[in-house]
């Protein structure tokens, strides 16, 4: 009832000031949401992205935004480069899969556009664009929600995984989408250039070279087969190593030109995720900061949980055992993972008074 809602809210409001009073929650997001050049993200379609820009590689999560900002900054660049720029598109299945679907369709809705992503009665989907590019229709099944979450904890074989819909599927669709309605760049093999692990790389080394060095060309490493963010790096990694990118200490260059985009609570792992793997970290660019001050007290206790569960995942990560997933970053405030610490119990009491909310 009305009463019980209330003091619910009361309750919540509570909490969330104790937390705060232990952690400062905004400028944890601010850091986890690591934006190295404001100036991408500037609203316009003619935004300056300098020359020394390589690649932009977008990891898979649940916010289509990412795809959006890649595809823009894709858009802005590829006239200006004295090479091919590639896009990295990688995104297995998790178990945030469905949301990033839901988002995807609102998103084509919301901006008036008919939808690259068409649903049949058997919840498979067809990928229109993605189809134009290929020359061949591409439809695939949508796993169950009870595979996603078995996939998102214990993994599944990449043969399995890559052939249901995967979030980099979702995003090279609408990353499409945005080149060809907004500026003028239609799926076609005279201006892309698709690459996946199944592609015969040793077979065409020749074609690949003479494709990475001419001008106004978009090479698309496409990553659809795996199960979490190191996953998506590692994979990318190997496909780049394939095509001869990883030479005379070229994958560190690379690294170093490269735009990555992620969901904003896990940029900094993914910034460290890729200095791991590719030897040096890349330009950061998170979409958005989420801001607390305009959101509604269960979406501050859901961006509570987020920022100190990722506080607590670099510190853990980092310390992995035998081998760490990335480094710890040598930024990250002692004083944060031991208010984290102090806030959980605080995330405890909130997740039981919301329950299924959360």
């Amino acid at each position: 009832d009305d009463g019980q809602a209330e003091r619910q809210c009361a309750e919540l409001t509570a909490l969330l000031a104790k937390a705060q009073a232990l952690l400062s929650v905004q400028p944890v997001i601010g850091y986890l949401a690591q934006q190295d050049r404001p100036a991408l993200l500037e609203p316009s379609k003619e935004r300056a992205v300098d020359s020394d820009v390589r690649m932009v590689l977008c990891l898979g999560q649940n916010e289509v935004e990412v795809p959006i900002l890649a595809a823009q900054l894709v858009g802005c660049a590829w006239r200006d480069q004295n090479r091919a720029l590639l896009l990295g598109v990688a995104g297995g299945i998790g178990r945030l899969t469905p949301l990033l679907l839901e988002q995807s369709l609102e998103w084509y809705h919301r901006t008036g556009r008919t939808s690259g992503l068409v649903v049949g009665e058997d919840s498979s989907i067809e990928f229109r664009r993605t189809s134009a590019l290929l020359g061949r229709t591409l439809r695939k099944p949508f796993m169950p929600e009870e595979g996603q979450h078995k996939v998102s904890r214990q993994g599944a074989p990449r043969e399995e995984v890559e052939s249901h819909v995967c979030e980099g599927d979702l995003y090279l669709e609408v990353i499409l989408e945005i080149l060809a309605s907004e500026y003028g760049l239609e799926p076609n093999a005279d201006r892309f250039f698709l690459v996946d692990r199944n592609f015969p790389y040793e077979q065409r080394l020749d074609e690949i070279q003479v494709v990475l060095r001419e001008k106004r060309r978009i090479v698309i490493v496409l990553e659809n087969s795996s199960c979490n963010t190191g996953q998506n790096v590692e994979f990318t990694t190997e496909m780049l190593q394939r095509m001869r990118l990883a030479e005379n200490g070229d994958l560190r260059r690379l690294a170093a030109a490269t735009v990555l985009i992620q969901n904003p609570y896990l940029q900094k792992r993914a910034v460290m995720t890729v200095e791991r793997w590719m030897g040096a970290c890349p330009i950061s660019c998170a979409p958005f900061v989420p801001q607390l001050q305009r959101m509604h007290p269960v979406e501050q206790v859901m961006a509570l949980h987020l920022a100190v569960g990722e506080l607590q995942r670099l510190k853990a990560y980092s310390e992995a055992k035998p081998v760490p997933f990335f480094r710890c970053p040598p930024d990250l405030p002692a004083e944060w993972l031991q208010a984290a610490a102090a806030v959980t119990p605080l995330l405890l009491q909130m997740r039981t008074l919301l329950g299924e909310q959360l």
